[in-house]
């Protein structure tokens, strides 16, 4: 218990020891988007930021669009191959059953 004690207060020192020092690296930041009330202003940019960003969007989502499209090809691809299979596990089928039923003759 007293071990436990003891290393709690050493890591609370080291903590509080630790924290000013953070603080001081913390007040080099500028806050340029703070008014004196202390308001949020968001930093005035050209409407270039929103084109740059509705053309990245719009470039993702084609993007996206191409990748479901291939998707689905695969997929489509996938069931045909496993349709194809069962049908030629059938036909086989029937050309043995065929095969027996001339040997029986």
């Amino acid at each position: 218990m007293k071990v436990a004690i003891l290393l709690l207060s050493l890591l609370f020192t080291t903590f509080v020891s630790i924290t000013p020092a953070k603080a001081e690296e913390d007040e080099q930041f500028e806050l340029d988007t703070m008014n004196i009330e202390g308001d949020y202003e968001a930093p005035t940019s050209n409407n270039h930021s929103s084109e740059a960003q509705s053309e990245r969007l719009k470039k993702m989502r084609v993007a996206l669009e191409k990748r479901n499209e291939v998707m689905i090809r695969r997929k489509i691809e996938q069931l045909r191959v496993k349709q194809e299979v069962q049908i030629m596990r059938q036909i086989q089928r029937a050309m043995n059953q065929t095969m027996k039923d001339l040997d029986k003759i």
